[in-house]
């Protein structure tokens, strides 16, 4: 008996633990994995990982290699005193006679030589930069663009957080919507059932009954509404998480999502954070710190080159007749090499890149003050939710002393029950505008925190944390 009990209270354990499987943290885990955007700017970060070891590659000397290896064929207008000196061997008279020796001579100077060889030749050669500024300047401008793509990848993953909060809470208070929405008509119907008895005993009034009916209607006009909502929300987890989600799986929001004044207090502290930290001014700087390096590789164009210079030959020929059977050279020197005129090129290259850089300089201010007057902007709102928030809660609280007035009223039969009702339906509008309140409220610390540039993802977690604790 105690087994089978034991073993109840394991499968309702799993049970309860499937209902609620997906929370915040790990939907965020999902869509770490799947999403394509992420996914995307991983790949761009690595390849401009990668442009920072060209540019290393440009300070470092360059070493190649060669070989080769032929056969040629070798022919020449070139006299062959070798066969002319051969006939004369046992030709006395031949020697003797100088117009036969001038004849002999004249035929072999009017001859060609030919020849065929194997030549083989192997080389190495060093280039090691000494002073190069346009060098330098290409290897700043190369690393620069490798702190971009870091920033990128900030920038999406920060997105990607906020993203996977917004669709959470989004649905979260779909189904906390549509839940307090059952239940305020579920009240309603217990109210009409109250006032057809009212009406049955001669107590109460048809036009309340009416009214009452009415308002049924509306309710389930509503009902269908918060599900659609409800369904629209789980489309984009899903989207997000990359797999169906259903109602049952998200947690229950047992807890109030507390509404409080920011940290730190007053704006000029979040806009100085901004200044700091938001992707798209860092962006714009190294925009900036780009141009300035570009500037200065065209103003170096004119200034001299160094390079140590190192050359390794080595050659072999075979095969042929009057050719040196092998070679070996050795060099080793300085390269030296300046610009003198390029047809105004340079000048106007200096020209173009100083004008650009200006251009971002410019650029850079235009994206601190649109930062500065959106931070304020949204630091307002989130300080006026926590002002409507305190106003809210205190009406909340009157409508409910005049609900409960009401309600003792109307069990004596004083007060109707369409009285009754509206006082019901204003604290529930109240209601209904502080929990909407409570969701804005949070969203819109999340945007603040990324547009300052400061959202990661222990901002999930304290959420998850808070969530968590019902």
């Amino acid at each position: 008996m105690l087994y089978k009990k034991i073993t109840v209270f394991f499968l309702l354990s799993l049970a309860t633990t499937h209902a609620y499987s997906l929370d915040l943290w790990s939907v965020y885990a999902l869509a770490l994995k799947q999403d394509a955007t992420l996914k995307i700017a991983q790949q761009k970060y690595l390849v401009d990982q990668q442009t920072a070891v060209e540019g290393k590659s440009l300070l470092r000397p360059n070493v190649s290699a060669n070989a080769r290896v032929g056969k040629s064929f070798y022919d020449s207008d070139s006299p062959n005193y070798s066969e002319v000196l051969a006939g004369f061997q046992g030709d006395l008279e031949c020697v003797q006679n100088n117009t036969c020796l001038t004849e002999r001579l004249q035929a072999a100077s009017s001859g060609t030589t030919s020849s065929k060889y194997t030549s083989q030749s192997i080389g190495l050669n060093l280039t090691q930069p000494i002073y190069d500024k346009t060098r330098w300047h290409e290897y700043k401008k190369l690393q620069i663009l490798s702190k971009k793509g870091a920033v990128t990848l900030n920038q999406t993953h920060a997105d990607l957080i906020y993203r996977t909060a917004e669709a959470y809470l989004t649905a979260l208070q779909a189904l906390n919507n549509l839940k307090q929405g059952r239940a305020e008509h579920t009240d309603l119907r217990r109210q009409l059932r109250f006032a057809q008895r009212q009406l049955q005993k001669g107590f109460g009034r048809a036009s309340d009954l009416y009214e009452l009916r009415t308002a049924d209607q509306l309710k389930s006009s509503q009902a269908q509404i918060l599900q659609s909502g409800l369904k629209a929300a789980l489309s984009e987890l899903s989207a997000l998480v990359g797999r169906r989600v259903h109602s049952k799986e998200i947690q229950r929001l047992e807890v109030k999502i507390p509404v409080k004044s920011l940290k730190p207090h007053g704006e000029q502290a979040w806009i100085g954070l901004a200044k700091k930290y938001n992707a798209l001014v860092q962006d714009a700087t190294l925009e900036a710190q780009f141009a300035a390096e570009e500037l200065k590789l065209k103003k170096s164009a004119r200034q001299p080159k160094v390079n140590l210079f190192a050359n390794y030959n080595n050659s072999k020929t075979s095969g042929g007749q009057g050719f040196v059977p092998g070679a070996e050279t050795k060099f080793l020197g300085v390269d030296i090499t300046a610009p003198l005129y390029q047809g105004g090129a340079m000048g106007a290259a200096k020209k173009k890149a100083q004008y650009q850089s200006q251009a971002s300089e410019h650029k850079l201010k235009q994206q601190q003050q649109r930062l500065s007057v959106s931070v304020a902007a949204l630091y307002a709102q989130i300080q006026g939710s926590v002002r409507t928030f305190s106003i809210l809660t205190d009406s909340l609280s009157a409508a409910q002393r005049a609900e409960s007035n009401l309600s003792h009223g109307a069990s004596k039969g004083v007060v109707s029950v369409a009285e009754l009702h509206r006082a019901k339906e204003k604290t529930a509008s109240i209601r209904g505008r502080i929990e909407a309140l409570r969701f804005e409220y949070l969203l819109n610390k999340l945007k603040l925190r990324q547009l300052v540039g400061v959202l990661n993802a222990r901002d999930l977690k304290a959420i998850n944390s808070l969530l968590a604790a019902n």
